[in-house]
């Protein structure tokens, strides 16, 4: 393992959001199934105090975790010099495959749990007698399996680096020797239209359910969403990449997120939409309709300016490289 700063950063935030999740997870399982509150008994007073105790820490650890999905990034990025070889991510990933890209992978998935347990959760502390309690609680146990996980992964790509040669993105990329490289190693415009098409879905389905939250649109725009992160990615690596990096030939989604910050800021903003349009999507409606409604409206009027914002700047950079 090379050790830095980043790197020591990274596994100490890592270690206290585990530290946390872990006994949240057994304390919660316990108190949810004795959770009456409508008993007004001693012991659930004092289970109350078990609660919001752990409630606050779970808030604060995944709040952390969420922060690490851009530090993830940054700290292999700070690596690229002590790997002979590496000339992007690509080969810090090809250290440890496949379970480096698993690692990275999961960092545009598990923050789906994540956001939406924190979303949950304020949406019940909105609702005096908080009907989700119970649901966030037993919430706490795959969520800990997820940390749990992540954190291996994270853990075991961070100890496998180290200063031994590597093959570069070109060789994994540009020579495709199986199936799915050669898969995405066209230069097929497909993806990138269909991420516009999609990302324009999003928005327009967005700004219906904040007016009309009917399950069917909700339904909708989840399905948009959650697509939509995935053919950004090929996107970017299949038709952006060569044009934005003046390599006709060259596809590598590393490569041109590390080209100048603004790629990586708009790709954030885009998938920070995605996010944010999927669990306002999966946002429970059974309560008081004017809390329901007021954050539904907050969630889906940051992914629409956020998906928005970032679109716009993919574009503008785009459109002053075609000139």
């Amino acid at each position: 393992m090379v050790i830095s700063g980043l790197t020591v950063t990274y596994l100490l935030i890592s270690v206290l959001t585990l530290v946390v999740a872990i006994p949240a997870a057994v304390v919660a399982f316990v108190v949810a199934r004795h959770w009456r509150p409508e008993s007004g008994l001693e012991q659930q007073h004092q289970l109350e105090r078990w609660v919001y105790l752990v409630i606050t820490l779970v808030a604060l650890g995944l709040s952390l975790r969420l922060g690490l999905v851009p530090l993830w990034f940054l700290t292999l990025w700070s690596l690229i010099s002590y790997v002979p070889g590496a000339m992007c991510l690509a080969g810090m990933h090809m250290l440890y495959p496949p379970w480096s890209f698993v690692a990275s992978a999961l960092k545009f998935v598990v923050p789906l749990m994540y956001g939406y347990w924190l979303v949950l959760n304020a949406l019940d502390r909105k609702i005096e007698s908080q009907p989700f309690m119970r649901r966030k609680l037993f919430l706490q146990a795959p969520i800990a399996l997820l940390v749990l996980v992540e954190s291996s992964l994270d853990f075991r790509v961070l100890a496998a680096v180290e200063p031994r040669s590597v093959s570069c993105c070109t060789s994994l990329f540009d020579m495709p020797t199986t199936a799915v490289t050669k898969a995405i190693s066209s230069s097929t415009p497909v993806w990138a239209w269909t991420f516009v098409v999609l990302a324009l879905a999003v928005i327009a389905l967005a700004l219906v359910v904040r007016r009309m939250p009917a399950i069917p649109l909700r339904a909708a725009l989840v399905v948009a969403a959650a697509a939509t992160l995935p053919i950004y990615i090929l996107a970017l690596h299949t038709k952006l990449s060569p044009l934005l990096l003046h390599a006709p030939f060259h596809h590598c989604v590393f490569c041109v997120m590390q080209m100048s910050v603004d790629i990586p800021v708009a790709s954030g903003l885009i998938i920070s939409g995605c996010w944010l349009s999927f669990v306002a999507g999966v946002l429970p409606s059974g309560v008081e309709q004017d809390v329901y409604r007021g954050l539904l409206d907050k969630l889906l009027r940051l992914s629409v300016g956020t998906l928005a914002v970032g679109g716009i700047m993919l574009a503008v950079r785009v459109f002053v490289t075609v000139l």
